[in-house]
């Protein structure tokens, strides 16, 4: 039984470190769509987009002929997110978010920057991270990423002073549930409690009948007084 007991331990251990829970990365660029496509309110495959306008739309070659991915990108209507965040809501907890911005720089005077936010709740909550572009011409397009723990919601703000840039290639990993290795690992040590416990609480099979034979030896046999004999019981 302590054999068992061992193997089962090392078992549980040696999948738990082997075979760890990994994350599942998910990405969307925005190819499958059609030009003008309202994607808002749209669940995407973990993530649903969302704009105060009621639209987010696909634009095709109007942010950059190449965009970051082919041919498409994703914007407000009239591009101006400074006004109209592109806010994405996950189904459950990431632990990273990253997106790709940018712009044609068709104006010699344009000047592009944007930020990405990360949110511990699907209706903002605290700020988990943040990143910045910083100030440049839109091209080509930057990427900016969160990492942290917990991540609901992301928003995609343009901060520049002149035009809307386009927004392309989200990518997010979602928060791995427990792996069966691990599944797995916790049942043995559960099997471990449990044959514990059992042998606390049971005695080998013969050990009643020695407690019944000694008792009844007890009875039977009395202590001889000195210049007595020693009586029977019939």
């Amino acid at each position: 039984m302590k054999r068992i007991k061992a193997g089962l331990l090392q078992l549980a251990v040696l999948l738990a470190a082997v075979v760890p829970a990994r994350a599942a990365t998910v990405s969307i660029d925005f190819e499958a769509f059609n030009d003008f496509d309202n994607l808002c309110g749209l669940n995407l495959g973990g993530v649903t987009l969302i704009n105060p306008s009621g639209r987010v739309e696909i634009h095709e070659k109007r942010f950059g002929v190449s965009c970051h991915s082919p041919t498409k990108a994703v914007a407000s209507p009239s591009g101006l997110l400074s006004v109209n965040p592109l806010v994405g809501v996950f189904d459950g907890p990431v632990s990273l978010v990253s997106l790709w911005g940018g712009d044609a720089a068709t104006y010699s005077d344009e000047i592009d920057s944007w930020e990405l936010l990360a949110f511990d709740a699907p209706s903002g909550g605290n700020l988990v991270g943040r990143a910045n572009s910083g100030a440049w011409a839109g091209d080509p397009y930057r990427q900016l990423t969160v990492t942290g723990q917990g991540i609901w919601r992301f928003e995609a703000n343009w901060t520049g002073p002149t035009y809307g840039i386009g927004y392309d290639d989200l990518q997010f990993q979602i928060v791995p549930e427990p792996s069966t290795a691990v599944l797995l690992g916790a049942g043995a040590v559960g099997l471990l409690a449990l044959a514990r416990r059992r042998d606390r609480h049971m005695r080998p099979a013969d050990a009643p009948r020695e407690s019944a034979a000694t008792h009844a030896t007890a009875l039977v046999r009395r202590p001889i007084r000195p210049g007595g004999t020693c009586r029977r019981r019939t």
